[in-house]
C-alpha cells in the first residue's frame, strides 16, 4: 500500500513541487539579503533532486510513520509517554489527514532544497555553515530547541534522537508527526536568511 501511494505521489506532486520551489517568492527571501543565488539551471536541479528525494525516500518514510502512528492524541506528550502502543493507523484516517500529510511533503522537499542551496552557499563562501532552529510556538514541543544554534556538521537532539532539523527521515512519530519549525542560515555577513 505505502509503496504504490509513493509512486502516486511522486506522479501527482513531482512537477508542483518543483515549480513551488523555484518561484521568484521563494528564491526573493536569499536575494533580498545579497546573497548571488545559482545559475538557474543549478536551482533547477536542487529543485529536482529535493523532489526526487523527498517523494522516494522521505515521503515512503512518513507514510510508514503514519500508518505505524501512535495512540495518543495529545499535542505535546512529555517525554515519558512518548513511548505510548503502537497500532497501524487505519486507511480511513490516513485519508482524513491527507492535506496535512501532502503539506508535510512539500516541508520536506523545501527541508531539501534549503540544506542543498546552504551547502552551495557554504562551498562559494556565502555563508558560514551555522544553522539554528526556529520553533512557530511556545507550545511547540520542540521549543527547548528554538534558538539553538549548531555548525555545518554538527546535530540537533532532541529527546535522544540526534537530528540536522526539523522532520528527519526516520524519526519517531511522536516526536515529528506535524512539525512545523524552520532553520535559518547565517550569511558570512551575521544575518540569518530562512530556508
Amino acid at each position: 500500500m505505502v509503496a504504490q501511494w509513493g509512486a502516486d505521489l511522486h506522479e501527482a506532486l513531482a512537477e508542483d513541487i518543483i515549480d513551488a520551489l523555484t518561484t521568484k517568492d521563494a528564491l526573493a527571501v536569499w536575494s533580498s539579503k545579497g546573497i548571488t543565488l545559482p545559475s538557474p539551471e543549478v536551482v533547477k536541479m536542487f529543485s529536482q533532486i529535493a523532489a526526487k528525494y523527498t517523494l522516494q525516500y522521505a515521503t515512503r518514510d512518513l507514510l510508514d510513520r503514519l500508518v505505524k502512528s501512535a495512540t495518543y492524541n495529545k499535542e505535546n506528550p512529555p517525554e515519558e509517554t512518548i513511548t505510548a502502543a503502537i497500532r497501524p493507523m487505519r486507511p480511513t484516517e490516513l485519508s482524513k489527514r491527507s492535506p496535512q500529510t501532502v503539506a508535510q511533503i512539500f516541508d520536506m522537499a523545501k527541508d531539501k532544497f534549503s540544506g542543498s542551496l546552504q551547502r552551495f552557499m557554504v562551498k562559494t563562501g556565502q555563508f558560514s555553515g551555522r544553522r539554528r532552529w526556529v520553533t512557530t510556538s511556545k507550545n511547540s514541543r520542540h521549543a527547548a530547541l528554538n534558538g539553538n544554534v549548531k555548525d555545518f556538521n554538527e546535530f540537533f537532539s532532541f529527546g535522544k534522537e540526534k537530528v540536522v532539523g526539523p522532520r528527519p527521515v526516520g524519526g519517531s512519530p511522536a516526536h515529528w508527526s506535524n512539525c512545523s519549525c524552520r532553520l535559518q542560515y547565517e550569511t558570512k555577513r551575521g544575518k540569518w536568511i530562512d530556508g
